[in-house]
């Protein structure tokens, strides 16, 4: 009994405190499930050219963006917009995406992984979309 009674908070301040830290605890598990649910929202393929590949940013959060140039018969290519997880620039998907990209003309399908709800990403206004594998079509 004397344990339980020092847990429990007497004083105003202590009643603030644990119910700040309270409201805190169910913010972060209620953001952590969240992530966890929305993470690999999709997965699938798009087949087009990489028409531009760069790196961008501020120099406190910067990130891979690119563009693939989708068309299929006559109609006007669409524009499909993509970024990576990874930073370091001599990663073998930055390399294989970068090799599309100066090839020309060549298709290239891209693997990609659909993460919503991503606020704390860099690249949380541009795309939804996080390349994961790289194939060069015949």
């Amino acid at each position: 009994m004397a344990i339980a009674s020092r847990l429990v908070p007497r004083s105003g301040k202590g009643i603030v405190l644990t119910s700040i830290f309270g409201l805190l605890f169910l913010f972060v598990a209620w953001q952590a499930l969240a992530a966890w649910w929305q993470h690999g929202y999709s997965v699938g393929t798009r087949t087009g050219r990489v028409s531009k590949f760069s790196y961008k940013g501020s120099p406190l959060c910067r990130y891979w963006s690119g563009d693939l140039l989708i068309s299929v018969g006559n109609a006007p290519a669409e524009v499909w917009k993509f970024t990576t997880d990874t930073r370091d620039e001599n990663d073998p998907l930055i390399k294989a995406i970068q090799t599309a990209e100066s090839s020309g003309g060549d298709r290239t399908t891209l693997h990609y992984r659909e993460d919503r709800g991503r606020w704390w990403s860099c690249a949380k206004g541009e795309t939804n979309y996080y390349i994961t594998g790289v194939e060069k079509q015949p």
